[in-house]
């Protein structure tokens, strides 16, 4: 993985230094990366995100160097284990000492104890302990040209993740990956980890965005627009919440909505509504009185419209 990287900066006339300046990860990681000295890297949670920038910096898949990072990762630390640990062979002798109800007794008791204090001991740790928090992309002072910008990152397995105060879901791995709607000139954008004991750890990425907003039309031309729009779904916010709306295939809108924001979607055939927490949207179905979206609050989708049982 290291070499292909290296091969590329180099195809690339790149010094390393300037590569990781763009990036803004140290020059030693990128080295160690490059090199394939893994023992020289932070923990795998951070290395990882290293290894998905470097990769998209210089054009490549960054999901394909993550997985080749995890393979030879675990195949150096065997290799390590194998290397250090010496195969010491023992004659068998036979022994006249006798095995007790007692001492198997003293020996359970024993392991449970010692179980007990390691159970403690890792529930401390992670009680005083801050949960570990990447945020692969974007890179903090980044500009961009677009009305959203994908948020992705990794954190602990069992944390909970917030950007911009809005819970969103991570995989079992811990990554997460969600659409953040930009507005033109600066926007800050903060992400959050947050443990069982709630133990937080927050980073802050401000982003530039520019782009052209679209003109107001001609009242006339909206209505020559709208009126082969047959299927027609408003949808209001009681609580801030992301969703998506996709009309005859093509998404209209996917980002967050704030608390009593309001939307109208028309189109010809089908619309589809995508969210992560049904209970903070209501919706209404060609001009009809609006109704709770979900009412278990878990991530939903439905079509409209509805399909007559």
């Amino acid at each position: 993985m290291g070499e292909r990287l290296k091969k590329s900066r180099e195809e690339a006339h790149l010094e390393i230094q300037d590569v990781a300046r763009a990036i803004r990860i140290k020059k030693e990681y990128l080295e160690a990366i490059e090199q394939n000295k893994y023992e020289k890297l932070p923990a795998d949670v951070y290395a990882k995100g290293f290894v998905r920038s470097y990769a998209r910096y210089l054009g490549h898949n960054e999901e394909t160097f993550a997985k080749l990072f995890d393979r030879e990762r675990n195949i150096h630390r065997n290799i390590k284990k194998e290397t250090t640990e010496e195969k010491v062979v023992y004659p068998i002798t036979l022994s006249r000492f006798n095995i007790t109800p007692k001492m198997l007794t003293s020996g359970l008791l024993f392991v449970i104890v010692m179980g007990s204090f390691g159970y403690l001991y890792k529930e401390i740790d992670t009680y005083i302990s801050e949960p570990l928090l990447s945020v692969a992309s974007p890179q903090d002072g980044m500009a961009v040209d677009a009305m959203t910008v994908v948020v992705e990152g990794e954190t602990e397995k069992n944390a909970r993740v917030f950007i911009n105060d809005q819970e969103i879901t991570i995989n079992e791995d811990g990554v997460f990956s969600r659409d953040v709607s930009m507005q033109n000139g600066a926007n800050r954008i903060v992400v959050k980890a947050r443990n069982k004991f709630d133990k937080e750890t927050s980073k802050t990425i401000t982003v530039q965005a520019s782009f052209v907003e679209e003109e107001a039309r001609d009242i006339s031309q909206i209505d020559a627009l709208t009126q082969d729009l047959n299927v027609l779904v408003n949808v209001v916010a009681d609580k801030e919440v992301w969703i998506q709306a996709e009309a005859d295939g093509t998404i209209l809108f996917s980002g967050t909505l704030e608390e009593g924001e309001e939307r109208e979607f028309r189109a010809k055939e089908k619309i589809v509504i995508n969210t992560d927490a049904g209970e903070s949207l209501r919706i209404s179905e060609d001009g009809e009185e609006f109704q709770i979206f979900s009412q278990d609050g878990s991530v939903a989708t439905k079509e409209y419209p509805t399909k007559e049982e």
